[in-house]
């Protein structure tokens, strides 16, 4: 078997069922929305898609607020009408974030393979294309959720001491009020070690694995990334990196393939289909995990592996950063690292450096969904696949 130093996971759909709450979620956020404003459903699922794709798949109350703001809901014309409106936005905010602590949580068995993996002193970091706020809100749900359900945890830290770093996107608006209802020391302690991506390019390109391969000084031969889209397998194997494919995250039931496509821009569907009509040579799987998460152990031998190290720095000290030199506030780099910048906080925020871009820059265009299929594509889940040959 290979031996891998290095585990690249997904986060959404991969490590937990993103999708399922989100259909959920946001079909009764809808619902509610349309009985509050006297509006047929299927026209307010065509207002909420009008609303950035980063907000539909990560928070309703962000959602309400801009269409709102940028007047896609009828006008509050009234002190009386601003105050019904301001309520339902804090009605759906509060039903979204009550969804999101009860809901998130670990698939079966993703902590005991994080476990094992850590065991052997071999290096993992979350790679995903959410935006940092939502990342760091889902990490600390499921922080606290398995310290309260899975023995021998302390507390939920200890999930978050078992990843080395986290990859993902900027946000688009500050997170203070996103992460209010989050610890404040764990969302710092998450930051500590979070990169932001600058040029907001999105899975399957290759540049943003580059730099994670540079980061832990890891030959792609000694990689591997765990996701649940050809997009993880399109930014792995072209470079040499193993994928392994986690089908249960692409199995979806057909009321919350019908509520996601509701929410999602013409052309994207979803589902194990969806995927395995876009599996190609530059991004097929090279092994399947088909029920278990455990399956992924059993593939490769897991060896120790090398601490991170900003591969941007010019001389990074014992913590892999640089102090004599400004790498980390140069904007023309991909990769924003945010510990360097705590110290240049004035003044000091509770949550650490900003996580978002400025507002003047513009939202980026809308991006394929982890399983889209051209439009037309059927989304009905087929029976799992057979079991890919296994890789020398």
């Amino acid at each position: 078997m290979k031996t891998k130093k290095l585990f690249i996971f997904d986060l959404d759909n991969t490590l937990t069922d993103s999708a399922g709450l989100t259909a959920a979620a946001s079909r009764e956020a809808a619902a509610f929305m349309a009985r509050a404003l006297n509006m047929p459903l299927a026209d307010m699922y065509g207002i909420i898609r009008r609303s950035p794709d980063q907000f539909r798949f990560s928070d309703y109350g962000r959602v309400a607020r801009w269409l709102d703001q940028e007047g896609h809901l009828p006008p509050a014309k009234t002190p009386s009408e601003r105050m019904e409106r301001d309520t339902l936005i804090r009605a759906i905010d509060a039903q979204w974030k009550k969804a999101q602590r009860e809901s998130t949580m670990l698939y079966d068995g993703v902590l005991d393979v994080l476990r094992a993996i850590k065991a052997q002193g071999a290096s993992i970091v979350i790679y995903t294309d959410a935006e940092a706020a939502p990342m760091m809100q889902r990490l600390h749900h499921l922080a606290v959720h398995a310290a309260s359900i899975y023995p021998g945890m302390a507390g939920p830290d200890d999930l978050l001491d078992l990843f080395d770093h986290f990859y993902c996107q900027p946000g688009l608006e500050p997170d203070g009020e996103f992460l209010a209802g989050c610890d404040a020391g764990f969302i710092r302690a998450v930051k500590e070690k979070t990169t932001l991506w600058r040029d907001r390019a999105f899975k399957p390109d290759t540049g943003h694995m580059r730099i994670i391969l540079d980061d832990y000084r890891t030959p792609a031969a000694e990689a591997v990334m765990v996701g649940d889209s050809y997009k993880d397998g399109g930014c792995a194997i072209p470079l040499g990196i193993d994928f392994v494919w986690f089908y249960p995250g692409t199995v979806f039931t057909d009321d919350h393939v019908q509520a996601l496509l509701s929410i999602s821009d013409p052309g994207w569907n979803y589902g194990t289909a969806a995927i395995t009509e876009r599996f190609n040579e530059t991004n097929s799987p090279t092994h399947t995990v088909r029920a278990d998460f455990a399956e992924i152990v059993g593939f490769f031998d897991i060896a120790p592996g090398n601490a991170f190290r900003n591969s941007d720095c010019t001389a990074p000290g014992s913590d892999g950063y640089c102090r004599n030199c400004a790498c980390h506030a140069d904007e023309t780099r991909p990769a924003k690292r945010l510990k360097p910048l705590f110290p240049l906080q004035s003044p000091p925020s509770p949550l650490g450096p900003a996580s978002h871009v400025p507002r003047a820059t513009p939202a980026p265009a809308a991006r394929d969904s982890s399983g889209t299929a051209d439009p037309g594509k059927t989304a009905t889940p087929p029976a799992p696949p057979p079991a890919p040959t296994p890789a020398s």
